[in-house]
């Protein structure tokens, strides 16, 4: 049965997923507590392709993200110090979780201790990643603003290719625990040696991001929002494993 294998570790090792869900509850409660968070009902579906640490805000529109431009003026100061801290938090946790996984999906001997131990291994790699994708989404947005519909459409075909050759780069930064610039060529090489196998885990991740977009954004209450994070964290965290085992056994054969 597909995805068997990694639904059976992700069941035995609850830590994989509890993870992205208890940052994703802790995110929402702060949002309703602090920053007044309201929710917009919006026909959404968004083929996004995030890899790493699983978040309800990858597959929410603009308006209903966590940390959103919807909140008005008062709260947007406090919103960037929020956001600033979250790029180095978030960096921290992202290498962590990417560190617990690797070896859960590889010997199977992950704890708490690999967690903290990844996270401060990888934590500047982390930095530069977030560093690098910034400037590309610039990029991008000043596509879309000088080329209108053909930029949008552009765009999303750009960071799309550059998502799906790229698809291990975070990955093999953690496995190879190699630099940044450096896991760019060794994971385009990954990709290449396993194109069929790796496509059909991309085309999962895309329905299920697109399904829980179109849900989620329409039905935009919190008791949906809490649901969807336990599922979305869930359902992410298999195929994060898929993508790892996947990568393992393109070493292995090699």
């Amino acid at each position: 049965m597909i995805f068997r294998e990694e639904i059976d570790v992700i069941s035995n090792k609850k830590k994989a997923f509890a993870v992205p869900i208890i940052i994703d509850l802790i995110g929402l409660i702060i949002a309703i507590l602090f920053f007044k968070y309201k929710t917009i009902s919006v026909l959404s579906i968004r083929p996004a392709i995030s890899i790493g640490l699983p978040s309800i805000n990858t597959v929410l529109h603009p308006v209903n993200q966590f940390l959103t431009y919807n909140y008005g003026d008062d709260l947007q100061v406090a919103l960037l110090f929020v956001a600033i801290i979250w790029f180095f938090v978030g960096a921290f946790i992202q290498a962590g979780y990417l560190g617990y996984l690797v070896d859960e999906f590889t010997t199977r001997s992950a704890d708490f201790a690999t967690f903290i131990q990844a996270g401060r291994h990888f934590f500047l790699r982390f930095l530069l990643v977030g560093l690098i994708t910034v400037p590309l989404s610039f990029v991008i947005g000043l596509i879309i603003v000088l080329f209108n519909t053909f930029g949008i459409i552009l765009g999303f075909v750009l960071l799309l290719v550059l998502r799906i050759i790229f698809i291990y780069w975070e990955i093999t930064i953690v496995s190879d625990d190699v630099g940044v610039i450096s896991a760019l060529f060794i994971s385009r090489e990954y990709f290449r040696k396993r194109v069929p196998e790796t496509i059909n885990v991309i085309v999962f991740i895309l329905l299920m991001n697109m399904g829980f977009s179109l849900v989620i954004n329409y039905i935009p209450f919190i008791p949906v929002y809490t649901i969807g994070i336990i599922l979305y964290g869930y359902c992410a965290s298999v195929l994060n494993g898929t993508l790892f085992l996947s990568l393992d056994l393109i070493k292995t054969c090699n």
